[in-house]
């Protein structure tokens, strides 16, 4: 499951617990457990991304530009980045 569905499903969850008609002892725990998930997600996300920066830097760093090279890189051997947003 993606990061961003995790988010979705939190969201959906407080909304869900908003409207059921719990008790305030049940769902006022519950939305500080949620809350902390997307905490936890969003530095999840942050600290992805700023690998994902790195490795592009580097990536950048070590492939010649097409002018210094003389050539443009073939398609088929460019580099991707991973998906920062994608759950292992």
């Amino acid at each position: 499951m993606t990061l961003d569905a995790l988010v979705m499903l939190s969201g959906a969850l407080v909304a869900f617990l908003s409207v059921a008609g719990f008790p305030p002892s049940i769902y006022k725990p519950l939305f500080f457990i949620i809350g902390v998930f997307v905490i936890a997600l969003g530095i999840v996300v942050r600290r992805r991304r700023g690998e994902w920066e790195t490795a592009q830097r580097r990536l950048e760093a070590l492939t010649p530009s097409d002018a210094s090279a003389g050539h443009s890189m073939p398609s088929h051997e460019s580099h991707e980045a991973p998906d920062p947003h994608k759950v292992v």
